[in-house]
Parts: C-alpha cells; structure tokens; sequence
C-alpha cells in the first residue's frame, strides 16, 4: 500500500514510502518498480519462500574415525556445520567438524602426535635424494657456501662493493666453479675449511679463481699476499716487512721507521736491537741567547 511521495530522494523516477502487509517499518520505492510489478514486499516473500536450514545434525558420539573417537557435541565453535569433541589414541582432546571426520584422507590422520614419529621415519636415502649438498640452507647457510657465494659476486655483480678491486680489474671465477653444479665442484675441489678462520685466497694476486691459484688461508695470511704490500730482501729471504717484524720481535712501527730513515742499513734495521741508537757525533753546544746578544753589541761597538 502507497502511503505517501517520498521527497527526500531524488532521481529519474519519483520514489514512494510504502507499507507492507507484514506491518514492517515503511520502505521507498521506485515508482517504475511498483507500475511495472518487480516489487510486491518489502522483501518478506522471498524470506518465507527461502528454504530453511535444517538444524538437525545425525549424531556421531561413540563413532571412531581412525585414531579419532568422537565422545560429544561441541557447542562453543560457530560454524554453519556441527562441530565434536575427539580423543585421540594419544589421551589428547581435540575438536573437529562433521566434514574433517568424514573425509576419507583424514580419516587415518592422527592430532599431529605422530609428526615426531613421522620425521624419524624418513630414511636416509630419502633425505639425500631431496638434498642437493645440504650446505644452503633456510636460516643460515654454511661458511664454505658463502664463500662460493660472495666470490662470483665480486667477479661478475657490477654493484658489489668489492666489485672494482676483482671484476673491474678483469679476474673472473673459472667455467668448473659455476652453473648449477658449481658449488659441488668447488667443494670437491677445495674441500671444507680448516677452521673458521680460513678464507678463500688467491695465490696470485692477478690469477682468476681456479683450483691451481685458490686455497684456504688465514688473515695473517692473506694480509701477507696483498698487492700493496712492502717486500724486503735481506739475508737470502723475501718477506714483508710484517713477516720480519714477527720473526725480528721488532714492532712493525720500529721496523717500519728505520727502512725509511737513511740511517740504517736494510741488515742494520733487522739486527739493531731494539732500545739502543747508533753512535752519533755529538753537535756543538749552541750558544744561549745573553751571549748571542752580547757578543753582537760587542761587535758593533
């Protein structure tokens, strides 16, 4: 039934309040709408001719599902499906809904207290047939795959920091190292290494990375093999100056002082212990200021 226009909305088709049968609160509608038919209720026909849901769920207490046996309903998880209370074969207490206990692949699915008993049951060839080398790992690889890691990307990453000091200076890694089973034959190769301290080196400083010029090296090492590094013959022996200073037990500053200075000697600096200085000509003692300035009022007079 029309009751009224309805002013407050605006459009192509003037709207009007209606009241419904059912005694529900009045509704706008089109007017189009009405002449035409397509709205005969405020909405309450098609509720009433909307099936219901029915509320009736079959009973499964007693009824065993694998290792899950269903012991009551559970009335607190919302849901649309009826939801029971399960003991498993373990003593744990678990909720599922109708359809998880019927499912055929859940049916010899256990509350998750066998997943222990499961990862030990993974044989060792398994573990190695979905394992590549078991050094890349999710949360941490292992030093000798960083390793592997970090010297392609010197060689070949134009924004690594490192990047001019190894592939602007055109060292490259060899064809052996790289591609899919790359670090399998570095590994084979260069084998683990001896100890955390250890790091891939390169015997020649120009030489690319390959099995002939690489091996494990400490810093001292490394430090030791540099580009820049000063080298002193003396004695039948080539060393750094690092290397001298640790075999003289002279401090590398000391050392380092008297190589420069054209006092000593190459053999005199590795041999002069050290808290004694060469003998000197001693200098004339130099005249005070009184007698400077004496001597020369004395001149003019």
């Amino acid at each position: 039934m029309v009751v009224s226009r309805d002013y407050r909305r605006t459009g192509k088709n003037p709207y009007w309040l209606c009241q419904c049968v059912c005694d529900s609160p009045e509704v706008s509608v089109d007017g189009a709408n009405l002449k035409l038919g397509y709205t005969t209720s405020c909405g309450c026909k098609a509720r009433e001719s909307k099936p219901k849901r029915s509320t009736r769920y079959a009973d499964l207490t007693g009824m065993i599902f694998g290792s899950k046996t269903v012991i009551g309903r559970d009335l607190e998880r919302p849901g649309t499906s009826a939801a029971w209370w399960c003991r498993c074969t373990c003593g744990k207490v678990i909720s599922r809904m109708t359809g998880e206990l019927k499912k055929i692949g859940a049916r010899n699915m256990k509350c998750g207290c066998d997943r222990a008993e499961r990862i030990r049951n993974l044989t060792a060839a398994r573990i190695a047939a979905i394992t590549t080398h078991g050094h890349a790992r999710t949360k941490a690889n292992t030093s000798e795959y960083s390793s592997w890691r970090n010297m392609i990307s010197r060689c070949t990453a134009p924004n690594h920091p490192s990047f001019k000091d190894y592939g602007g200076r055109g060292i490259s890694v060899c064809e052996r190292w790289l591609g899919r089973h790359g670090f399998q034959n570095f590994l084979e190769d260069m084998g683990c290494k001896p100890s955390p301290a250890h790091s891939i080196d390169r015997r020649e400083n120009n030489g690319n990375y390959e099995p002939e010029n690489c091996r494990w090296a400490t810093r001292a090492e490394q430090d030791n093999n540099k580009r820049d590094n000063v080298v002193v013959v003396a004695f039948g022996k080539r060393m750094t100056v690092t290397e001298w200073s640790r075999e003289t037990k002279i401090p590398l500053r000391t050392l380092t002082g008297r190589l420069k200075s054209k006092t000593f000697t190459v053999e005199e600096a590795l041999m002069e212990p050290v808290g004694q200085r060469l003998r000197r000509r001693p200098r004339p003692p130099l005249l005070s200021d009184t007698t400077f300035y004496v001597s020369r009022f004395a001149a003019v007079i």
